[in-house]
């Protein structure tokens, strides 16, 4: 501040009203210091609650990620055990083949003991044929069965082979957006 015109420059009391319009120029700029400080400070506190909620984001998005992890393991699981069951049943009917097959082998042993006393044994001879075509749908009933086993597996390796890959593509996009949200994090850190 210049000193007034009407002012003698050795006067002590305008020496003191310049000295006290600079000290109240001082404290002026400080009081806007120090607005200017909350205000930085509030801003700050503002970015470091959004980085909060994208850690909070984040986390969550690790937990499902992992939920779903789970879930692939339970269903993989669950497969083991189906296929362990199929396996199970699968040796049932190769022994139930074996047997149907050892009966045909008896079957036939008999056809041959019976063509060998042909002269009475034309009826135990169609006794023969008709256990044999039993046997023999026996077998074939087994067959499909077997087929059916078969064809139902093959469905639920399907249905387990789609989860997976649809749980493959959620978890992709869950680090996607996990990777995403860790930049946005970064370039907020950054400012």
């Amino acid at each position: 501040m210049q000193r007034p015109a009407w002012c003698p420059r050795t006067s002590p009391w305008c020496l003191g009203l310049v000295y006290k319009a600079l000290l109240q120029a001082e404290q002026t700029k400080a009081e806007i210091n120090q607005s200017l400080v909350a205000r930085y400070k509030a801003e700050i506190d503002g970015r470091m609650a959004a980085v909060e909620i994208h850690k909070t984001r984040v986390q969550a998005a690790q937990t499902l990620v992992s939920l779903e992890r789970t879930r692939i393991w339970a269903g993989g699981e669950a497969i083991r055990a189906f296929v362990a069951t199929l396996n199970a049943e699968t040796s049932k009917m190769e022994l139930n083949k074996a047997r149907a097959q050892g009966e045909a082998i008896k079957q036939d042993a008999y056809k041959s003991q019976v063509q060998a006393y042909s002269a009475f044994a034309s009826a135990q001879a169609e006794r023969a044929r008709v256990a044999i075509a039993r046997a023999q749908a026996k077998i074939a009933a087994m067959g499909r069965e077997w087929d059916g086993w078969k064809a139902r597996l093959s469905a639920e390796v399907a249905k387990m082979d789609a989860a997976a890959k649809q749980s493959a593509t959620l978890v992709d996009g869950y680090r996607v957006s996990s990777t995403t949200i860790e930049a946005k994090a970064a370039s907020f850190m950054r400012r």
